[in-house]
């Protein structure tokens, strides 16, 4: 990632926030562009932030490993800009723990589809703070979340917090309920779309339902994603 940021904003001790120098006329567009630059780096999960500016164009922060215990984005929003929405990258499915996706009785389907839709901890902050995300779930996999108010505040309710999660959550938890179920809950409270696809999973467009047999018409090569 070697493009020059635009500018370099403090935002309180020990937080800064790199804006990059691309500009954009759409959100889906920075979204589409953060992920090309996560690319191959799926060794951890990323985040960045999508603003929009004063003339209404559209720019992205640097993606940066992301932390379980993220900086508020209202202490680094630079003048002139407004939060727009988040974007999250996952890491590889090599990555997961081997002996976790046993105990949870997961297929391999179900593991993959786990990193491909958002998890209950980014969920509490999306939800909570009612703003759209994306997630790069995949090389190959990218997907956009809008809320529906007040929808959305049910998923909310079923999943709890972090420090109290609701039986929903739990179930995810324990693998009592498949991450396929959490695509189908997420897509129920708001706009669930896919942005980009190899064409196995799921086509382009707004998810509505359970998944049907491929194949689509893909917008990337190979993998195996939304």
């Amino acid at each position: 990632m070697d493009e020059q940021s635009q500018q370099h904003y403090s935002g309180g001790a020990g937080s800064a926030l790199h804006v990059l120098a691309r500009e954009f006329l759409s959100a889906d567009d920075a979204a589409r562009y953060a992920h090309e630059r996560v690319g191959h780096r799926r060794d951890s999960g990323y985040l960045g932030y999508i603003l929009q500016r004063s003339d209404l164009r559209f720019v992205i922060t640097e993606p940066a490993e992301h932390q379980v215990s993220i900086v508020s984005h209202h202490q680094v929003i630079p003048d002139n800009h407004v939060l727009h929405s988040r974007f999250y990258s996952h890491p590889a499915l090599s990555t997961l723990d081997a002996g976790k996706v046993a105990q949870l009785k997961w297929s391999v389907e179900d593991a993959a589809t786990s990193l491909l839709i958002f998890s209950v901890h980014e969920l509490h902050n999306i939800l909570s703070a009612s703003y759209p995300a994306y997630l790069s779930g995949a090389e190959d996999s990218l997907i956009s979340f809008t809320p529906d108010s007040p929808h959305e505040l049910k998923l909310l309710q079923m999943l709890g917090t972090d420090e109290k999660p609701e039986a929903f959550a739990k179930a995810l938890a324990s693998g009592a309920v498949k991450p396929e179920q959490l695509v189908l809950e997420l897509a129920a409270v708001g706009n669930l779309q896919v942005l980009i696809s190899n064409g196995r999973r799921r086509p382009r467009g707004k998810i509505t339902g359970e998944r049907l047999p491929g194949p689509w018409g893909a917008t990337v090569p190979g993998g195996g994603s939304f």
